[in-house]
Order: structure tokens, then sequence, then C-alpha cells
């Protein structure tokens, strides 16, 4: 993960690792669009940067049970998630909770609020099991963060669903209906 610190915030031009997803996205003819803008640390602030950008906006939530296995939730951005609701459903033993910020950076190789399918591909598939909401299955364009929350990647569902399968990613889609 790059060292850069809030005065000097990591961009899509000097991380190292957005210029690789980026090029792995190019060679398996991924197309793709990304927008810079302001940090962004919250569904609200990204509501509000994601207006120029057509797909749907996600909220992604790295989530660890009991036993210490991990989760990559990944929601429409308009979804309640109630995580005691949820943890049944998906196979977490005891509570769902957030996952350190330590196991973050080690896993996915991300820093919080820069959490995204995206970063999975950093990730061993026995490392972290990804949970997606239904609803973004059939979706067209899926919004995801390019490994930092100062940019937004829009591409097509497909093609994501298909870089997570050649990383060795399942995804197991949940149908959430209006809250889980």
């Amino acid at each position: 993960m790059s060292d850069l610190d809030d005065e000097h915030p990591v961009t899509s031009q000097n991380d190292p690792r957005v210029s690789e997803l980026f090029l792995r996205l190019e060679s398996r003819g991924i197309e793709f669009e990304t927008i810079e803008h302001e940090a962004l640390h919250s569904v609200e602030d990204a509501a509000r940067a994601r207006r120029q950008l057509d797909g749907v906006a996600t909220k992604n939530l790295f989530l660890r049970d009991k036993r210490g296995r991990m989760f990559l939730l990944t929601a429409a951005a308009e979804r309640e998630i109630d995580l005691l609701k949820l943890g049944p459903r998906v196979g977490a033993r005891g509570r769902l909770s957030f996952a350190s910020d330590e196991r973050l950076a080690r896993v996915l190789r991300v820093r919080p609020g820069s959490v995204s399918l995206l970063a999975a591909t950093h990730a061993r598939p026995d490392q972290v099991t990804l949970i997606v909401d239904d609803i973004l299955r059939e979706s067209n364009w899926i919004l995801q963060h390019p490994l930092h929350n100062r940019a937004t990647t829009r591409l097509r569902t497909t093609d994501l669903w298909k870089l997570l399968a050649d990383h060795d990613h399942a995804v197991r889609f949940v149908e959430f209906g209006a809250t889980v």
C-alpha cells in the first residue's frame, strides 16, 4: 500500500497499485472510466461526486465474524444493512463486525474509505468471502473506488464478475430486499 500521507494524497496518477489495476483492466479488454474527486468518506459524499457517471453506486463493507472469517459486502448505496440479520444469511459464525484497519491493509491493501470489489483482487480467495447485493447482478454499470477514495471507476458489472473469477473469487449474490 502506498505510504503517501494526507499532505500528499493518493491519486490514480501517483499510486502504482492503481496503475497496475488499470493495466489489468486494459489487458482484459475491460472498458472503464475513472473520475478524480475529493476524498469520499460516506455514501452521501459519494452521491454528490458520482453524479457525472452513469452506473449503480455502491457501499462496500469489510467485515469479520467471531472466528475471524472476513467478508467483503457490496450493496446498492441506498440499502440499509443490519449486520445482525445479515450474519446468519451469509454463514457468519457469531455476529458480524467491521474488520480492523490492519486487516483491511493486510488483506485488501487499501485504507478505510477505499474498500471496493476491485480491492478483492489483492486477496486470496480463502481470505475473504464476497457477498454482493443481488440487484447488482443484472445492472449494466457499477461504480467502485479504484483502490483509493479520491476517484471512482465505472465498469460493466459482467466485466467485474469476470475479473473476480480470473482471481479465483466466487461472488455470492444475496437478495437483500429493502433492508438486510
